[in-house]
C-alpha cells in the first residue's frame, strides 16, 4: 500500500469525517456528504421539495455535455493526471444519457446523440465486424471481433481507446449494449424525435442485420461479458435487453424481417430469462463452485429499465427487486457479492505502477480470479444505483398503486442524493484517490478506505459520472409526473 497516499488521506480524515449518517422521515438511515443535501433528505418528500431540488441543482449537477462530435464522455472528470480513460464513450451509458436529455426536453441533443450512435455502428469498421460474425458466428468467441461498445469519442474514425498508441484490448462482447442501442433508436422513432427524413436505407438495414446477428450467435444461450465487462457468463440481464429490443422491433412496420423468426427468438429469450430468474438470478445455471455462478447482480435491473421486458408478471418483476435488495449497503448498492473493482483501498495501492488507474481487463478466468484474490474482502464499491431502483419502484407504483413502492422510491431517492459530493467539514471533499472533488457532483460509487483497521467512505475519483446524472434526473422527474396527475 502507498504510504504517502495513505498518510495524506489519513491526515484529511483526522480533520473530521466528511459525512454523517442521518435518519430520514421514511425511517431509514442515510449516509450523506453535503450539508445542503442533508437538509433536503430530512424533510418529508413532496412535489415542492423535488422542484426545489431540481431548481437548486440545475445545470450545476444535471447538465450533460456532448462533445464537438456529438457524444458524451462517460465522466466529465476535472482531476489532474487522469489515467482512467473515462473520457471514452460507452454505448450503454449514452443510451441512459439519451433518455435523460429527452426528459430534460433537450430534444435536439437527444436526437443528435441517437443519430451519432447510428453513425458509429454504421462506420466501416463496425459494419465489417457485424457482417463477419453473421457469416461466421464462431468469430463471436473473440471479444475484439464483435461490434465494439466503447470508443474514442473525439476520433472522426471512431477509433478504439488507445494505450501507448495501440488499441486497448477490451471485452466488447456485451449483448446488453447492443440491445440498449436498438431500444434507444426505436424509442426515438416512436416518439418522433427521428423521422423518415433523418434515416436512410442503411439505418434500417443495420437493425435488420442486428436481428440476424442475434440469431446467428443464438443470443439466448451465448455467454457474454455483460454490464460489468468481466468474466463471460450466460447473463440474464443481457438476454433480457436483447429480447426487449426484439419485442420492440416486432411492433414496427418499417423493417424487413421474418416475423416468425423474430417471434421464435423472443420466446427463446423470454423463456431463458424466466428460467434463470426462477433459479435465483443473473447466471444461476452453473454449478455453485463455478466462478460464473451468480444469483444477486445489480445488472438484473435491466429487466425493468429503461424499457420493461414484456411477458414478466408483476410477481416476477418484484422478484428482480427482491434479489437486488441483497446487494444493499450503507451508502449504495454493490454490483455483486465479492466485486473486486474499486474495492477497499483500490486507488491507493501500487502508487508507482504505470497506468495503475486504468480499468483492467477481467474477462478471462485467470484475470478475474487474480483481481478477486488480491482485493480486500467485503469492501465492494457501493455504486450510484439507488436512482435506478427509484425509477423501477415508480414503474411498479404506476402499475399497482402500491404505497410500499412509493415509500421505497422515496428512500432510494434520498440515498442517491446522499452520495452527491460536498463535505460536512469546512473543506472540499477528498476522493478515495486522495484528490479533491467538486461539490454537487455525482460519483460513480462510494469507496471504502481502510486505515488502522478503521473503515471510512469516500467517493470514487470517477466524478462526475454522466449516467449517474442521467438516472438521478429521470428518477426525480418521475415524482413530478405522478404528483402532476
Amino acid at each position: 500500500m502507498s504510504n504517502s497516499l495513505k498518510s495524506k488521506i489519513h491526515n484529511y480524515l483526522l480533520q473530521g469525517i466528511p459525512y454523517e449518517i442521518v435518519t430520514i422521515p421514511e425511517g431509514e438511515k442515510v449516509l450523506v456528504f453535503n450539508p445542503k443535501i442533508k437538509a433536503w433528505i430530512q424533510q418529508d418528500f413532496n412535489k415542492e421539495l423535488v422542484q426545489e431540488i431540481l431548481n437548486a441543482l440545475g445545470d450545476r449537477l444535471f447538465k450533460i455535455n456532448l462533445n464537438s462530435a456529438g457524444f458524451p464522455s462517460a465522466a466529465d472528470k476535472n482531476l489532474s493526471n487522469d489515467s482512467t480513460n473515462y473520457d471514452a464513450v460507452w454505448v450503454r451509458d449514452s443510451i441512459w444519457i439519451y433518455y435523460a436529455l429527452k426528459e430534460q426536453n433537450k430534444l435536439d441533443q437527444a436526437k443528435k446523440l441517437i443519430l451519432k450512435l447510428y453513425d458509429y455502428f454504421l462506420s466501416p469498421m463496425q459494419i465489417t465486424r457485424l457482417q463477419k460474425v453473421i457469416k461466421n458466428p464462431v468469430l463471436a468467441n473473440d471479444c475484439m471481433q464483435v461490434p465494439h461498445i466503447r470508443f474514442n469519442g473525439n476520433s472522426s474514425e471512431f477509433e478504439d481507446v488507445l494505450i501507448n498508441g495501440v488499441p486497448e484490448y477490451w471485452n466488447h462482447k456485451q449483448l446488453d449494449a447492443y440491445g440498449l442501442f436498438i431500444i434507444g433508436v426505436l424509442d426515438a422513432i416512436s416518439n418522433h424525435l427521428i423521422n423518415e427524413n433523418d434515416l436512410t436505407k442503411n439505418h434500417f438495414l443495420l437493425i435488420e442485420q442486428f436481428i440476424t446477428f442475434f440469431l446467428k450467435i443464438e443470443f439466448w444461450k451465448i455467454e457474454d461479458s455483460g454490464a460489468w465487462e468481466e468474466l463471460e457468463r450466460k447473463n440474464t440481464s443481457s438476454i433480457a435487453l436483447v429480447t426487449r429490443s426484439l419485442q420492440l422491433i416486432n411492433k414496427t412496420s418499417f423493417l424487413n424481417y421474418d416475423k416468425k423468426t423474430v417471434s421464435m427468438m423472443i420466446k427463446k429469450g423470454l423463456d431463458t430469462v424466466k428460467k434463470q430468474l426462477a433459479l435465483g438470478g443473473e447466471s444461476p445455471d452453473y454449478p455453485r463452485s463455478d466462478p460464473r455462478y451468480r444469483l444477486a447482480d445489480f445488472a438484473m435491473i435491466s429487466l425493468l429499465l429503461p424499457s420493461p421486458l414484456e411477458g414478466l408478471s408483476e410477481s416476477e418483476m418484484r422478484r428482480v427487486l427482491d434479489i437486488i435488495e441483497d446487494l444493499k449497503r450503507t451508502s449504495g448498492y454493490i454490483r455483486y457479492q465479492g466485486d473486486s473493482y474499486q474495492a477497499g483501498n483500490y486507488w491507493i495501492q501500487d502508487e508507482n505502477k504505470p497506468n495503475k488507474h486504468l480499468t483492467d481487463n477481467a474477462s478471462t478466468l485467470k484475470e478475474f480470479l487474480h483481481r478477486q484474490n488480491t482485493s480486500l474482502k467485503n469492501t465492494e464499491a457501493q455504486w450510484f444505483f439507488d436512482s435506478m431502483l427509484a425509477i423501477g419502484r415508480m414503474k411498479l407504483f404506476n402499475l399497482s398503486n402500491n404505497y410500499k413502492d412509493l415509500l421505497a422510491y422515496k428512500i432510494h431517492i434520498k440515498r442517491a442524493l446522499g452520495q452527491i459530493t460536498g463535505s460536512m467539514q469546512n473543506s472540499k471533499l477528498m476522493s478515495a484517490s486522495g484528490e479533491m472533488v467538486e461539490d454537487f457532483v455525482t460519483p460513480e460509487s462510494i469507496n471504502t478506505i481502510i486505515i488502522n483497521n478503521q473503515s471510512y467512505y469516500l467517493p470514487s475519483p470517477i466524478t462526475p459520472l454522466n449516467w449517474a446524472k442521467a438516472t438521478l434526473f429521470i428518477a426525480l422527474n418521475d415524482f413530478l409526473k405522478i404528483t402532476s396527475k
